[in-house]
């Protein structure tokens, strides 16, 4: 496959850092939105959401069954992983998810302790951009250039920052724009 070919096939997803984000709380569902229904709220209009330790951890079977009927076909969640047992854990946990854990969200410095896992691991700095810009020109700039630095073969994610997590529309649209996902 050429480099062209592998660009033109790959997916790079829009995600914030849990569905009750701060930014999210207070800039992105409106007041007769309940706060029970922010995870479909969210999921209609997002690509994938990244759990935070927090989240998942603790989840048992039925919260993921719960979870998982709330989104649509096309969405995804990501198991962030700030320890190498954490991604033990999370390799554990895969499974409740029915095929709709996109991947594992890593540091680079654990790079040695998921060889095997079996599902796709996303490192930040690599296939995972931290979005932090403040308006959409500065975030293009940003969007743009990492995708040129060439990591991305077939599958990353633009993780928002937590302050600016209520771009999440916006920034899909600006893939769109610049070519990214338009067949998705």
């Amino acid at each position: 496959m050429t480099k062209q070919q592998e660009i033109n096939h790959r997916w790079i997803g829009v995600a914030a850092c849990d569905w009750t984000a701060s930014s999210l709380l207070t800039d992105f569902y409106t007041e007769e939105v309940p706060s029970e229904w922010y995870l479909t709220w969210y999921a209609n209009l997002a690509m994938a959401v990244v759990l935070p330790p927090a989240r998942w951890q603790p989840a048992t079977p039925v919260i993921v069954a719960d979870w998982l009927d709330q989104i649509q076909e096309n969405f995804w969640f990501y198991l962030l992983c700030e320890t190498a047992e954490q991604v033990a854990q999370a390799a554990d946990l895969i499974y409740l998810f029915r095929g709709k854990c996109g991947g594992l969200v890593l540091p680079l410095s654990l790079v040695d302790f998921a060889a095997n896992i079996p599902v796709d691991v996303l490192y930040l700095g690599r296939e995972v951009l931290l979005y932090r810009a403040e308006n959409l020109r500065e975030g293009r700039k940003q969007i743009i250039a990492w995708l040129e630095q060439g990591d991305v073969a077939q599958h990353g994610l633009i993780l928002l920052d937590d302050a600016v997590a209520y771009q999440i529309k916006e920034v899909q649209m600006m893939l769109t724009l610049i070519g990214e996902n338009s067949d998705k």
